[in-house]
């Protein structure tokens, strides 16, 4: 995978996020895959790749959201393949 397919994957899991009463998630990769768990899920900080809440679904990410997890993903992504 590229960051751009990753970026694509992040979206994915925003999208098919799970039920969660936080209204908070974190967005992980996590044996192999990219996916959302709730805030409350006790996960490294190293795999974590964004974190958004409820408001932002609703209201919709900004511009400058995106481009923060574009540069997370192609962060991840570098140091992935090193």
């Amino acid at each position: 995978m590229n960051p751009e397919q990753l970026l694509v994957e992040v979206a994915i899991a925003i999208r098919y996020r799970c039920i969660s009463t936080t209204h908070r998630w974190h967005v992980i990769y996590y044996q192999d895959r990219i996916t959302c768990v709730p805030s409350y899920e006790n996960v490294p900080t190293e795999i974590i790749l964004t974190v958004f809440t409820e408001h932002q679904i609703k209201a919709g990410f900004t511009d400058k959201h995106w481009d923060d997890i574009k540069t997370k993903v192609t962060e991840f992504y570098k140091e992935l393949h090193k």
